[in-house]
């Protein structure tokens, strides 16, 4: 090497490590590509002087080796950096990516010198404006410049056990961060999680099993609007973010989600980094409320929702490749901790943009993603920009684009087939036609007898192929089994695992099948995307299984017969429900022109009464499927007749019980797949709308236990809680009989949300039993409420409401245990003076009067008087009640009215009282204010007749009458007056 004078081998392990000595006024630096480590050595210039450079990582990669360098020892120039008595010079830490970049779109090349930055800046525009692309790429850098307060999510302290949520972590300043507070500070509270919905004594169906993994969904919660990047790379699911999140959010997510673990962040400047150890089977699908990005993780299929399309261009400095997004506002690069590459990924703001497949590429390679563009460069010299409708890849010197990657490639809008990826060559595997079967049977049979070891496997393998390239699908999985069991090397093999992903499919294994195709041997290859798409179909998930089918069509016509049908009527079941008649009638033309079987041409005739319907033609649709009412084919019997009962209900042919009663008759046609999930679903949506709740929620849990754990088992929870919200907050539960009400609600309580609305639901209902004087069920309710639901001091109101509920229920126990178990602290004056009236009211009721009345002997608020007079009329204590009975009513008639109830009432209290207690002179002073207004009022006959013979010691006798009245319950009436016109809730 001409630049080099010696070099050694310092240490081959962890990772391998060398030095060398350059020669006076030479230079070094060194960069990864891919998984290379790159060290150019080159003339330095006048103001370079001559370093050491010493690459290291916390976790090096063991392929990527250390290199150091050092001058020629005697000669240090002025200026050089200090040496130490060893004569070595301090280290210096290498630049990052972004560091090293030239203005203008990101490169993978170093940064370069000042010639170089001449040169480049001649060819650093953009695809189509410099002003877009520079504005896009500075934005960062700023921001770089002044880095914005670090944030670390810090546990609340909270009392009790239980899960630790992610709700249990705060956003707090990271004090050992300079405390320069940004604009673009992160708001407390940053990822959430949603919890699965529950459904109620939710058992899968006879045979299956519920032991799937739950749902994941986590809530990243940012104030501003945020692009997203999410995709796979072996072992990790990585989710990238084009804003700083907190440091420990790693921690946060593992302690929530621990079936993730380990969760790990990379440092990445302007952006956050979450890596999660994920299942392969456990898939991402994102959406977004506002500027909320909600990350819905569960076992489905890989393929996206939506494509990003690429299409090959010619720019003003030579070919390019154009990835068609929107709304990215900048690119970030990431850098494997493990493998030591890098790559270019650019996050999207809008939610389900992702590639299926690999599109490999000379210099570079797009990878499949759930969100987003993700870009792995492979050489030097790579220069990836954005535009405002592109994410742009093109080349210092020259993108080179191989013939076959410009002819697969789509130009504009028009698209080209891609061509086919034979990991799987079944023309070859097949041998010749049906004439050489057995013949060739032998042929393969015999070599796996007379092979060993790792040759018999690969004979095996050969015989499997042979059978699956004649449509014989179990024998194919029975070598496969074998081949795993005694060939594990072998079996690890993708094209392996593409033969037995598809061989479980075609078995109606499809858990497995998922398990096989979700491999990451198998990530973006164009033939597992198809049987990823059949997946899809089978699962009901349509619109990735339309697109899966659209991009791998071309694959079909190659299978047998058998398997090109099923895969042909599932492309046109999915085209049909995602609403392209068109290619559903290029499906089953294909199926239609081929040799079918009696089953087969049944469901394909089915499938085209569908497309008829959908292209308006709604008689020819239905002459079809009255042909296939009674098919042999029991599936499409079913469905055929599900077609025609909808058809009739729409069009008024069935009233809501005839249509009803077809669908339950259809529930037993055909079981236990996805034809009795729709006619459980349907039937739920339809006994609803008969106002029969018990039915339709039978129904729709029924339904959903078919899919545990589903999407469509969650959109079916969610019709569940949607329903049971309306039948208790919109009329308080009084579109059903009140037993129903309280039995339906104790069926299916899991239902009731969290927070304030389920709250307002819980106390409508109670509202509705104490109506009726269901007391016991209101309390029981309303007990279970404070227990688990409340605190604070809305625990403490409703905690009242028990008590009172206890006390008109006659258990004034109950009462004070609803006092207790509800005192809390800093409540409002008002709520405290009612808790401190219905405790004294228990005690009295539990014959404790004389500790009620000293309570109250201070109290002097109406609620009190009323009280007090109760518990001394109680006592037959009638002096004293008469002084608290004087103090309910108005001091003088009132003048213009009469007086209303309460008041009448008040006055015949108090005479009773009088009279009770000989006090004569009191009684004659009523009679003088109140006989008038009295004499007009319902009550007149009974106050002259305790009124008016005081003179004649007629008193006498009508005191011992009197003995026989029960209490007055002033205060506990007053109370029962209020529910008959005030709903319970509304009593505090």
């Amino acid at each position: 090497m001409p630049f080099v004078k010696d070099g050694k081998v310092i240490k081959k392990t962890p990772g391998l490590s060398v030095e060398f000595t350059l020669k006076p006024g030479m230079s070094a630096r060194l960069f990864s590509v891919g998984p290379k480590s790159v060290v150019d050595v080159k003339v330095a210039d006048k103001k370079e002087q001559p370093t050491v450079v010493e690459a290291s990582k916390s976790k090096p990669a063991p392929a990527t080796p250390t290199v150091t360098t050092k001058p020629a020892p005697p000669k240090v120039a002025p200026g050089d950096p200090v040496a130490d008595e060893n004569n070595t010079v301090a280290a210096v830490k290498l630049p990052k990516l972004e560091e090293l970049a030239g203005p203008g779109p990101l490169s993978l090349l170093p940064k370069p010198d000042a010639d170089e930055k001449k040169e480049s800046a001649s060819v650093k525009g953009p695809v189509e404006t410099q002003k877009t692309e520079s504005q896009v790429e500075n934005k960062p850098l700023k921001k770089e410049s002044k880095p914005a307060r670090k944030k670390r999510l810090e546990k609340i302290s909270r009392s009790g056990e239980g899960a630790t949520r992610l709700s249990d972590f705060k956003l707090v300043d990271d004090d050992g961060v300079d405390s320069g507070a940004s604009t673009n500070a992160l708001a407390q509270d940053l990822v959430t999680l949603t919890e699965p919905i529950e459904i109620p004594a939710l058992v899968p169906p006879p045979g299956r099993s519920a032991d799937l993994l739950p749902p994941t969904i986590l809530n990243f919660n940012w104030k501003e609007p945020t692009g997203a990047v999410v995709f796979r790379r072996g072992e990790y699911l990585w989710l990238v973010f084009d804003r700083e999140g907190p440091e420990n959010l790693a921690n946060a997510v593992e302690a929530m989600a621990p079936q993730f673990a380990p969760v790990n962040t990379l440092p990445l400047a302007g952006g956050t980094v979450l890596r999660l150890s994920a299942p392969v089977t456990q898939v991402p699908r994102l959406s977004k409320d506002g500027n909320k990005w909600i990350v819905d993780i569960r076992r489905r299929s890989p393929l996206p929702v939506q494509v990003i399309s690429n299409v090959l261009g010619k720019g003003k400095d030579g070919p390019e490749v154009r990835f068609l997004v929107k709304s990215v506002s900048r690119l970030l690069s990431i850098s494997h901790p493990e493998l030591g590459d890098r790559l270019i990924v650019a996050p999207i703001r809008e939610p389900n943009l992702g590639s299926a497949k690999i599109d490999e590429f000379p210099q570079f390679r797009a990878l499949p993603s759930f969100q987003g563009v993700v870009l792995q460069p492979t050489s030097e010299g790579l220069v990836v920009a954005l535009t405002p409708r592109a994410v742009v890849v093109r080349s210092r010197e020259e993108l080179i684009v191989s013939g076959d990657t410009e002819r697969s490639l789509p130009r504009g809008v028009e698209g080209a087939a891609i061509p086919t990826v034979e990991m799987l060559d079944l023309n070859s595997d097949r041998r010749g036609g049906a004439d050489r079967y057995l013949q060739n049977l032998q042929a393969l049979q015999k070599s796996v007898v007379n092979s060993t070891g790792l040759q018999q496997g690969l004979a095996r393998f050969d015989l499997a192929r042979f059978f699956f390239a004649h449509g014989r699908i179990t024998e194919a999985l029975g070598i496969l089994h074998l081949i795993e069991q005694e060939n594990r090397r072998l079996s690890d093999g993708p094209s392996f695992k593409l033969l037995l992903g598809a061989s479980q499919f075609l078995s109606d294994n499809f858990i497995d099948a998922q398990k096989t195709l979700s491999n990451s041997a198998l990530a973006g290859e164009r033939e597992a995307n198809l049987w990823q798409a059949a997946l899809a179909a089978s699962g009901q998930d349509w619109g990735p299984a339309a697109i899966g089918f659209s991009e791998t069509s071309s694959l079909i016509e190659d299978f047998p017969q058998n398997v090109r049908n099923k895969l042909y009527l599932l492309a046109a079941d999915a085209s049909l429900h995602v609403g392209d008649t068109g290619a559903a009638s290029l499906y089953l033309g294909k199926i239609l022109a081929s040799e079918m079987t009696d089953f087969e041409k049944a469901q394909a005739d089915f499938l085209e009464g569908q497309r008829l319907l959908q292209d308006g033609q709604v008689e020819e649709a239905r002459v079809i499927w009255k042909g296939l009412k009674y098919n042999r084919h029991r599936p499409t019997s079913a469905r055929a007749r599900h077609a025609l009962t909808k058809l009739g209900i729409e069009e008024g042919a069935f009233t809501k019980e005839e249509g009803i009663e077809q669908l339950e008759q259809l529930r037993f046609a055909w079981r236990g797949d996805k034809f009795e999930f729709a006619i459980l679903s349907e039937l739920g949506d339809r006994y609803a709308d008969a106002l029969d709740y018990r039915n339709s929620l039978h129904s729709l849990r029924q339904a959903a236990s078919y899919f545990p754990h589903s999407e469509r088992a969650d959109n079916i929870a969610r019709r569940m809680k949607e329903l049971f919200e309306s039948m208790y907050i919109e009329d308080g539960g009084r579109k059903i009989p009140p037993l129903s009400s309280i039995a339906l609600y104790e069926e299916f309580k899991e239902l009731t949300p969290l927070g304030d609305k389920g709250d307002t639901m819980i106390a409508k209902l109670a509202d509705r039993l104490v109506d009726v004087d269901l007391l016991e069920q209101a309390g029981n309710l309303l007990d279970e409420q404070v227990e688990f639901r409340l605190e604070g001091q809305e625990k403490a109101r409703v905690g009242n409401r028990l008590s009172l509920i206890r006390l008109l229920d006659r258990d004034p126990e109950g009462s004070l245990a609803a006092l207790d178990k509800t005192e809390v602290e800093d409540i409002p004056e008002e709520l405290k003076q009612q808790r401190f009236h219905l405790r004294a009211r228990a005690l009295a009721e539990l014959g404790q009067e004389d500790e009620a009345l000293k309570m109250l002997e201070a109290d002097v608020s109406l609620d009190a008087l009323r009280l007090k007079s109760d518990i001394l009329w109680d006592l037959r204590r009638w002096n004293e009640a008469g002084k608290m009975l004087e103090n309910l009513i108005p001091a003088s008639p009132p003048e213009g009215r009469l007086l209303n109830e309460e008041e009448s009432q008040g006055v015949i209290n108090l005479a009773i009282a009088q009279t009770m207690s000989g006090d004569n002179e009191g009684l004659k002073l009523l009679r003088d204010s109140y006989d008038a207004i009295m004499s007009d009022g319902p009550q007149g006959d009974t106050f002259k007749l305790l009124t008016g013979n005081i003179d004649s010691g007629a008193v006498t006798s009508i005191s011992d009458e009197l003995k026989q009245v029960s209490q007055v319950q002033a205060f506990m009436d007053q109370y029962r007056d209020r529910l008959k016109t005030t709903p319970l809730s509304e009593i505090n």
